[in-house]
């Protein structure tokens, strides 16, 4: 069930209005790639649900397409915190995180963005991100089958 491309523009446009309004700079632009071990587990502790909903989006994708790998995974988180081109392995979870965004207007832009930063981190952790390497996708299935666990 993919989000319209206008509803999409329109949720991305209304954040980057409030943006402009605070005078902050998009939160792709001041921040790193990755978190510090603090930071994520504060973003964590705040916004485990944000964080479980895109995992769980990363998984599905997995399972429609079992080609989809660390490598991958971590290009379109990258191109989704710099608002950059995904490569094509890439496209398809970096569209479905895109489509997630309407349905996050509640959320600033910043925390979205520190969401995929957080998730970046756990692959760059958890996985050597060569191609063909699953470990962060397996991790990330198994957590979501049990997230008390971890």
């Amino acid at each position: 069930m993919a989000i319209s491309q206008q509803k999409r523009n329109a949720v991305l446009k209304a954040r980057q209005q409030r943006s402009k309004k605070t005078g902050a700079l998009p939160a792709s632009v001041v921040k790193p790639l990755t978190m510090k071990h603090r930071e994520r587990n504060r973003y964590t502790n705040e916004f485990a649900g944000v964080l479980m909903s895109i995992e769980t989006t990363i998984v599905e994708a997995w399972h429609r397409n079992a080609k989809l790998d660390d490598a991958a995974v971590s290009s379109a988180l990258k191109s989704a915190i710099l608002k950059s081109e995904p490569t094509d392995a890439a496209r398809d979870l970096s569209e479905r995180l895109d489509d997630m965004v309407p349905n996050m207007d509640w959320l600033d832009e910043s925390d979205w963005i520190d969401g995929l930063r957080a998730i970046y981190t756990s692959v760059r952790d958890r996985s050597n991100k060569s191609n063909g390497s699953t470990k962060y996708l397996s991790y990330a299935e198994a957590f979501l089958r049990n997230p008390h666990r971890s």
